[in-house]
C-alpha cells in the first residue's frame, strides 16, 4: 500500500485512491505505453492535499485518505506524502489495485456521511454497454485470461452500491472506443473487484455516483506527451475555477456540484479544442447524480472565466481591454472575474465602434459572437 495521507481520526471523511498506468509494452493489442499518466496522476494527486491555495476541501468530511498506485513507462515512482516524507509507490498491477480499493472500500463503509473519490488514467476500452480499466500486463506475456489485468468499471459501480459511503465520485480519464482486438474475444476484460449482492446492502438511503469519462462512446481521450493529459487538465481547471457553481445563491457563493461538473469540463475541453487546436472530446458523466456540494472552493472572490469570441472585425475589446486574437483563426479570447455584466466591443480599423454586446460572464467559459 501507498497511502500518501491516512487519517485514522473518526468521523465522517473522505477517502481518495489514484490509479494511473503508463506502461503497457510489450502486449499483443499492441497497446502504446502513455507518458502523460503519471503527470496527470500526480496532478491530480496534488490538488486533493498538496496544493497551498487550492485543494480538495469539504468540512463536512475532511480528506482522511489518499491511497496512489502508479506504473510508470519506465522505472518506479517516489513522492512525498503528506507529512513530507518520501515514499516508493506501489505499482498498479492486478493484486495491488485489487487490494487497494477493498481498503478503499473498507473506509467508506464504515460511514454513511463518508465520501469516496476514484481516479483513474490509462487505457480504457468499451466494449457494448460495458467499460473497462486497463491496467499493467494487459495482454502481456503472463495474462492468460483478461479479466485478471483489468477492472469491469461497469460491473465494479453497480457492486459499489454496496458499500455505506453513499457519496462517491469517480473520474476516468482513458478512451471509450472500440478496438478491434476488443470483438475477437469473448472473454471478460476485467473483473468487478466488488460484486453486486443485493443481500449484502446495508442502507436504503439513495446513493450519489457521478462517473465522469474524459471521452463520449467510441472516442478516444488524449494525453499531450509527458505533460497532464487534455482532460485531467480540463477537471482540475474546473476544480480550481472554472467549474464553480452558483445556483443557490448567484454571483455571490461558489461551489463545485456534481451534477455540473461533467458540462463544465466539455465546455473546457471545447474551448481548447477552438484555441488550441487539441483533438476533439467530450467528458461524459455514465454515473448517477441528484446532485451535490463536491468540493467548497477556499476562496470567497470569484472564479476566472476564460471567454472566447467570433468576431470577424479588426479589433475587439472585453471591458475595455483588448482581446488577444487567436493566431490563424477569426476567435478573440480574454479571461475576467465572473460578472452579471461584461461588455463586448468591436471596432474597425479606424478604431469605430462597429459592434457592442452585454453578456453575463459565468463559469466555465463562454463562447459569443460580435
Amino acid at each position: 500500500m501507498t497511502y500518501l495521507l491516512n487519517d485514522l481520526t473518526p468521523g465522517p471523511g473522505t477517502h481518495a485512491i489514484v490509479i494511473g498506468v503508463g506502461k503497457y509494452l510489450p502486449n499483443r493489442w499492441n497497446l502504446p505505453d502513455l507518458e502523460s499518466v503519471v503527470p496527470s496522476a500526480n496532478a491530480f494527486t496534488d490538488w486533493l492535499f498538496a496544493d497551498a491555495l487550492q485543494r480538495y476541501t469539504m468540512p463536512a468530511a475532511p480528506l482522511r485518505s489518499v491511497d496512489v498506485l502508479l506504473s510508470p513507462v519506465t522505472g518506479n515512482c517516489t513522492r512525498a506524502d503528506a507529512t513530507g516524507a518520501m515514499l516508493g509507490i506501489e505499482r498498479a498491477e492486478m493484486n495491488n489495485v485489487e487490494a487497494a480499493i477493498q481498503r478503499w472500500y473498507q473506509k467508506g463503509h464504515t460511514d454513511c456521511e463518508n465520501r469516496l473519490i476514484f481516479y483513474f488514467c490509462g487505457h480504457g476500452i468499451k466494449r457494448g454497454d460495458n467499460q473497462y480499466l486497463l491496467l499493467e500486463g494487459f495482454a502481456g506475456d503472463a495474462c492468460y485470461s483478461y479479466s485478471n489485468f483489468g477492472i469491469h468499471f461497469t460491473e465494479f459501480l453497480s457492486g459499489m452500491e454496496l458499500c455505506r459511503a453513499r457519496k462517491q465520485v469517480y473520474f476516468l480519464d482513458c478512451c471509450r472506443d472500440e478496438p478491434p482486438a476488443a470483438n475477437q474475444t469473448s472473454a471478460q476484460l476485467g473483473k468487478p473487484i466488488i460484486d453486486y449482492d443485493l443481500s449484502l446492502r446495508q442502507t436504503t438511503l439513495a446513493r450519489d455516483c457521478p462517473a465522469i469519462c474524459a471521452a463520449a462512446p467510441g472516442q478516444q481521450a488524449f494525453g499531450q506527451g509527458n505533460r497532464v493529459s487534455q482532460f485531467t487538465s480540463a477537471l482540475l481547471k474546473a476544480l480550481r475555477e472554472c467549474g464553480w457553481d452558483d445556483r443557490n445563491n448567484p454571483w455571490l457563493e461558489w461551489k463545485v456540484e456534481s451534477d455540473s461538473l461533467a458540462r463544465f469540463i466539455s465546455q473546457l475541453l471545447e474551448y481548447e479544442e477552438l484555441v488550441r487546436g487539441t483533438p476533439r472530446q467530450d467528458a461524459q458523466n455514465i454515473g448517477s447524480s441528484a446532485g451535490f456540494v463536491f468540493h467548497l472552493p477556499p476562496t470567497a472572490t470569484p472564479p476566472q472565466v476564460p471567454l472566447l469570441i467570433n468576431s470577424s472585425h479588426p479589433a475587439v475589446s472585453v471591458n475595455g481591454a483588448p482581446a488577444a486574437r487567436v493566431p490563424g483563426s477569426s476567435y478573440w479570447e480574454s479571461q475576467l472575474p465572473a460578472a452579471q455584466s461584461c461588455s463586448i466591443v468591436a471596432t474597425d480599423n479606424l478604431g469605430a465602434v462597429v459592434n457592442t454586446k452585454t453578456i453575463p460572464l459565468r463559469p466555465a467559459c463562454k463562447f459569443e459572437e460580435v
